[in-house]
């Protein structure tokens, strides 16, 4: 009688042992041994938070170019019928955690600086004004003496406020502070043409400029030695 229940007794701890071994992995917060890591990682993707990676170049002249590039991909492309709605709008809009048809003059300027690497530290990447507020990234403003710049020149691809509420990137190589015009790229806009909403190249009056805001430039010291 004792050989059988001390068999009995055996038997069941081995039991309990080898049930507690999935519960001892599904309260890890590490991964099972065996389990590639791109496998976790591409999981975090499909929960939608885009991989950070590091600015593609420190050279800001190079990066620059390389966020225009990115952002002219999209010139000619419009909308469908004129309410933000285009599978290339959905895309941009969707890779900054906005609604699908959501105005996307900003959300598509971020888009081209975070696919560059660089992740502008700025809340509700969707909201125009957010690009504004600190006063020591402004290098030209409209004041009470007209528009004029109050920093260094305005770089390319930096944030051009217009009108009430609307956000366009500099497309000028060179700024040049005699000229009364200035190129940008815009997203949701129309490009003066009235025609279908999209991307276009513009041509713009300094008098229509409310604010220019370089962001690159103090984002990349924080990546500088």
């Amino acid at each position: 009688m004792a050989t059988l229940n001390t068999y009995r007794l055996t038997a069941w701890l081995a039991f309990v042992a080898f049930s507690l071994v999935p519960l001892g992995e599904a309260l890890s917060k590490k991964p099972r041994a065996g389990v590639p890591k791109r496998t976790v990682r591409s999981a975090t993707v499909r929960l939608g938070t885009p991989a950070r990676e590091n600015p593609i170049t420190l050279d800001e002249q190079a990066l620059r170019q390389a966020i225009y590039d990115t952002a002219a991909q999209f010139l000619g492309k419009t909308e469908r019928t004129n309410h933000n709605d285009a599978p290339w709008i959905t895309r941009i809009n969707k890779f900054n955690h906005l609604p699908s048809q959501a105005l996307y003059c900003a959300s598509g300027l971020y888009y081209a600086y975070a696919k560059n690497g660089a992740w502008l530290t700025v809340k509700s990447v969707g909201y125009v004004k957010v690009y504004f507020r600190d006063k020591a990234k402004i290098v030209y403003q409209r004041g009470a003496r007209g528009n004029q710049r109050i920093g260094p020149p305005p770089k390319k691809m930096d944030f051009v406020s217009l009108y009430a509420s609307h956000v366009e990137g500099l497309a000028d190589d060179r700024w040049n502070d005699d000229a009364d015009y200035v190129m940008t790229i815009g997203f949701n806009t129309t490009g003066g043409t009235g025609t279908k909403g999209g991307c276009y190249l513009n041509r713009r009056r300094k008098s229509e400029i409310k604010a220019i805001a370089n962001h690159l430039t103090p984002y990349l010291e924080q990546w500088k030695p």
